[in-house]
Parts: C-alpha cells; structure tokens; sequence
C-alpha cells in the first residue's frame, strides 16, 4: 500500500483514539517508518502518542545492517524515525545485553542539539 492510500487508515486511527503506533525498520524498507513519522507530524501531536519501533531484520550486509549487536542497535536507531525519542529496550530476555549496551553511549553537543530540536521525520536509509 503507498503512502497516499495508507492516510484515510491513520486519519481514522487518529480519529478513534489510537495513541500507540507500532512499525519496524525492515516493513517496506523504512518506508512504513516514514509514513507512519509524516502522519504523526499531520495528523497529532507527537507528545500524545508512543511511538516504537523495532530492529534486527536485515536492512543491509554490512555489519550494522541486522542484528542486535551494539553497533547494529545503534546504527538502526540513527536511520530510524524514532532518533528524536530514542528509548531503546528489549522485547525478549535474550535481547537485553544488546539493548543496555546501547545505551552506553556519550552524545556530542551536537546530537544533544539534535535531540532537543522539534519533532521532524527522517529519511529511511535503502542500501
């Protein structure tokens, strides 16, 4: 489905409360991450709703590209929408080494900057 005929299903959501949005980085390559982040911006605000997403799916061969190593944790949540809220946990027990050290991380001034900025959608990286 395009991202013109997705809008009437996130105007209706929108409509009848639905405050959680749910995507992945591997759905439609980032894609679905993009429209799901223009529609936020359109459609509420973005302090009302809780947003996740999910990596590990395979997005490229490189070594940040699937996974849930450290690195990979990392990269997929710079190319991911949710980069201006970044709260990163696990879903399964065997995940959390992963995602705790991906929270070991010393931000410079300037993502600090970039963070504190207004909610904005990014594009989804395609290798």
């Amino acid at each position: 489905m395009g991202e013109e005929a997705s809008q009437p299903f996130f105007q209706q959501a929108v409509e009848l409360g639905v405050t959680f949005w749910d995507t992945a980085n591997v759905y439609g390559l980032g894609s679905t991450e993009e429209f799901v982040g223009r529609a936020i911006k359109t459609l509420a605000r973005r302090e009302e709703i809780v947003l996740a997403t999910k990596v590990s799916g395979k997005m490229h061969g490189g070594p940040g590209g699937s996974g849930l190593s450290r690195e990979a944790i990392l990269e997929q949540i710079d190319a991911s929408l949710v980069v201006s809220a970044p709260i990163v946990c696990a879903t399964k027990p065997h995940h959390l080494a992963g995602a705790v050290a991906a929270l070991d991380v010393q931000l410079s001034d300037d993502e600090i900057g970039r963070l504190e900025e207004p909610y904005t959608t990014l594009p989804a990286y395609l290798w």
